[in-house]
């Protein structure tokens, strides 16, 4: 079975994104009306859809996610010694979850249920705690492109799904708890370090608040603190996480213009945005109830943060980098996108507004995908029971 360009699975692909808006969109808006047992239906209705949709796919050499096989093999032979020496670099909170779903199962698609059921659950947690229910999320549908990075960086995309958590409770102020699910994401990816650290930064920020105009020096100054930390990263890495290391070494000579600006394209984008609608956003943190306006400016702080980031992931040649705070990044995309539409009179237009605002959505998506579907074998999607 080869990969191959499938517009079958693309459509599919599209309708799991679509499944994501739908039910996110009706689950605010039965939290606006007080119904909240029917936003938690809309939300199981994403969750177990998404779950299922991801563990019972066939997964073979280029087919189901470019590491997936290896993650399985890795699962299924975890006991054997010889794992011990060649999946070393694999950071020791996956090794211990793996190895205790490992005790219950043999089974690589019940080890794939209860992981992307964690990452499903901790994406829902975050869309459920950081959406205002006036925003317009048609933005979230790209919540499946996240989604489906998960099926080829396994390891990432679980620790994304632990460090959103831990945003979620640093919101309501449980900083016990907040601890905890920074640890446990940094256990799962020694990369998301560098995104724990936004912790600090927000400290730095509820002291004397940063202006998307400084991040930009901030941005420079880490910039010049990445390519130190690549001409010097034999005195951060050792052999025993020698994979991280190459990484930064392999992109010495690289310039940002090769490839990685297209992946820092969307958290340029909405730079550029921010900067556009910077007194719409102050106004709203500064205008709206104290919960609202935390959430906002919580949400802010945290793209500021990402790209802050940037030179310093280019440098070190952490090409995920930016799948970390994707699900925030969105977040401020349907805050911004309800701000455009304020400004447009007229219900017929602005129901149009929405319907262009998602095709485009769609059509960047479809984009994204005949982009990297090769690199991240992600066609064709077999669903494994039909084999």
């Amino acid at each position: 079975m080869q990969p191959r360009w499938d517009l079958i699975s693309v459509i599919l692909y599209c309708t799991m994104g679509y499944i994501c808006y739908v039910c996110s969109s009706r689950a605010l808006i039965y939290k606006q009306k007080l119904r909240y047992k029917d936003a938690k239906i809309m939300y199981a209705i994403w969750f177990i859809t998404w779950v299922l949709f991801a563990s019972l796919r066939y997964v073979t050499n280029r087919i189901g996610g470019t590491d997936a096989p290896t993650y399985v093999y890795f699962f299924e032979n975890i006991n054997s010694p010889y794992l011990l020496s060649y999946y070393q670099h694999y950071d020791k909170g996956f090794w211990i979850l793996t190895r205790l779903i490992r005790l219950i199962t043999d089974n690589y698609h019940i080890y794939f249920i209860i992981f992307y059921g964690i990452i499903a659950y901790c994406y829902i947690r975050f869309v459920d705690e950081f959406s205002e229910t006036w925003g317009v999320y048609t933005s979230y549908f790209m919540i499946i492109f996240l989604f489906l990075r998960g099926f080829a960086s396994f390891r990432t995309n679980i620790s994304v799904a632990f460090l959103l958590l831990s945003l979620v409770y640093l919101k309501r102020g449980n900083k016990a708890k907040t601890i905890i699910f920074v640890i446990i994401a940094c256990s799962m990816h020694k990369a998301t370090i560098l995104y724990a650290l936004f912790y600090v930064f927000y400290w730095i920020n509820k002291r004397k608040p940063i202006s998307v105009k400084a991040s930009v020096v901030f941005s420079i100054l880490a910039g010049f603190v990445g390519m130190l930390a690549r001409n010097y990263i034999g005195l951060f890495f050792d052999s025993s996480v020698d994979a991280y290391g190459s990484y930064a070494r392999r992109s010495i000579g690289v310039s940002f213009f090769d490839n990685f600006w297209k992946i820092a394209f969307g958290q340029l984008a909405l730079l550029i945005m921010m900067v556009i609608f910077n007194r719409d956003i102050m106004k709203l943190i500064h205008g709206e109830s104290s919960e609202e306006s935390h959430n906002i400016e919580l949400l802010r702080t945290i793209c500021i943060y990402d790209f802050v980031l940037i030179p310093i992931t280019f440098f070190l040649g952490i090409w995920r980098g930016c799948e970390y705070f994707y699900i925030p990044r969105l977040a401020m995309w349907g805050i911004i996108i309800r701000l455009e539409m304020q400004k447009i009179s007229g219900h017929q237009y602005r129901i149009l507004y929405r319907i262009l605002t998602l095709l485009v959505i769609i059509g960047w998506f479809v984009f994204r995908i005949n982009s990297t579907w090769e690199d991240s074998s992600l066609l064709p999607y077999i669903f494994a029971p039909f084999l």
